[in-house]
């Protein structure tokens, strides 16, 4: 099934529908016909690393079963997720599709 790039109206139902991500436009070299890439981002917050880690295993996990895969940076005792659909410089269902199931993992996140 092929994706299709979300508008403004859709992307703003959908984040109705996931807590705590924030949408944001990414400086691209060749940005889209409006602006940037869309793109859905959200940092979590651990006591150490070992528990990043195994909320990264875990992301990864969840990933490979939808065949969409996120940005994921970590460091020290945060862990950054970064949700796009690159082929199409923006959000797609299979992005907050992803977010939602990362969310079913019930990790706390860092409220900005």
């Amino acid at each position: 099934m092929e994706s299709t790039r979300l508008n403004s109206d859709q992307v703003n139902l959908h984040m109705d529908y996931i807590e705590g991500w924030k949408h944001q436009i990414l400086p691209v070299p060749e940005p889209t016909e409006d602006k940037g890439m869309e793109s859905l981002f959200k940092m979590f917050p651990f006591s150490n690393y070992k528990e990043v880690r195994e909320f990264v295993n875990k992301v990864v996990d969840i990933a490979e079963s939808l065949a969409h895969y996120p940005s994921i940076t970590f460091t020290g005792n945060y862990c950054t997720l970064l949700l796009w659909t690159e082929n199409l410089k923006g959000l797609t269902e299979k992005d907050f599709g992803l977010a939602k199931e990362i969310d079913k993992l019930g990790v706390p996140f860092t409220k900005f």
